[in-house]
């Protein structure tokens, strides 16, 4: 066994310390992963002591579970970066990130979170999306960078309009779920499903709330009517069911300066998503029975937050039914425990 002298705080003075394993579970990024980590052991107390060394071998250990579980690395993002010959600097205004986020993340001392990955994958599945970002964030530009960035940019712009481009790719996206069961039997509506979103996000949603709101909102309606709102496949994640590819969908409204996504850290240190409408929500996209569902919802979570509406979904069939990552059948709707 290894061994090396560290502080024990037990024992108020240096001790040996000898390097043992064990099974741990850390959250990171708002996502649960199990690993076997190295950790330093006090040989006279058995107390575990602190190892700067081992705990940043730890992180990388759940840091890069999280990068393989979403199929990120920092080579991968920098690659996307070059693709559009911009430096850290002017990408980082161009996506509103700071130039030190940019940094970590190709050099792979911090991961983006889910929200980001999504904005990434975008641009990876379709770079002219880049657009979108340069449209609402040309702002953040002096003039020089702003001729410069443009100037980078020009193959990338065509006559396609933006928004017709970011529907094509949410509906390749959902298309083999349209018209079964994982879509409650209609073919998937972005237009809706967008509209959902501006409803429940106008005075600002925390975002693991908002994907609750969504599902409940999609399954009674089911529930009371046999037809969802907006025919959107739903998946089994760790808070709670999620619409499937939930950031792509965030990422491309983001883009399309349909909504801000902030990040927040509350007094417990956690990190807060927000989610905040910049455009009102077009009350003609819904019939009254969709009325009646989004406004039942709305008002029946009122005072719940991300973590008791999470619990509260978790005490669902549809999520006790399925596993990680599986689209959950609108057939669930019938058990939903709300009316």
């Amino acid at each position: 066994m290894l061994k090396r002298i560290r502080y024990c705080d037990e024992c108020r003075c240096e001790r040996e310390a000898v390097v043992k394993e064990r099974n741990s579970t850390y959250t990171y990024r708002n996502e649960q992963f199990e690993i076997i980590e190295e950790y330093a052991e006090c040989t006279e107390c058995g107390n575990a002591v602190t190892d700067e060394e081992l705990d940043n071998k730890t992180l990388k250990q759940v840091s890069d579970l999280y990068q393989i579980k979403h199929s990120v690395n920092p080579e991968m993002l920098k690659e996307i970066r070059k693709g559009y010959d911009l430096s850290q600097y002017l990408f980082a205004k161009l996506l509103n990130m700071g130039i030190a986020t940019i940094k970590r993340y190709e050099l792979g001392t911090s991961s983006p979170d889910t929200t980001q990955i999504g904005i990434y994958k975008l641009l990876k599945s379709n770079p002219k999306s880049i657009m979108q970002f340069f449209e609402q964030n040309k702002s953040n530009f002096e003039p020089d960078e702003l001729k410069t960035v443009e100037k980078k940019l020009e193959s990338f712009i065509d006559n396609d309009d933006i928004e017709d481009s970011s529907q094509r790719l949410l509906e390749k996206t959902y298309e083999p779920h349209n018209n079964t069961i994982e879509t409650g039997g209609i073919t998937f509506n972005y237009q809706k499903l967008f509209h959902m979103i501006l409803f429940f996000s106008r005075e600002h949603v925390l975002k693991t709330k908002l994907m609750k709101l969504l599902w409940y909102s999609d399954f009674l309606r089911y529930k009371r009517t046999q037809k969802p709102i907006s025919g959107t496949p739903y998946w089994h994640l760790p808070y709670g069911p999620v619409p499937k590819k939930h950031d792509f969908v965030l990422g491309t409204m983001a883009g399309l300066d349909l909504i801000s996504i902030r990040e927040e850290e509350n007094p417990e240190g956690y990190t807060m998503i927000l989610i905040q409408a910049k455009k009102d929500f077009d009350p003609n996209i819904f019939d009254h029975a969709d009325w009646d569902v989004l406004r039942y919802v709305e008002d029946y979570f009122k005072t719940y937050g991300s973590r008791t509406i999470s619990d509260f979904a978790h005490e669902e069939e549809a999520w006790k039914q399925t596993r990680d990552e599986q689209i959950i059948s609108y057939e669930y709707a019938e058990s939903l425990r709300l009316n």
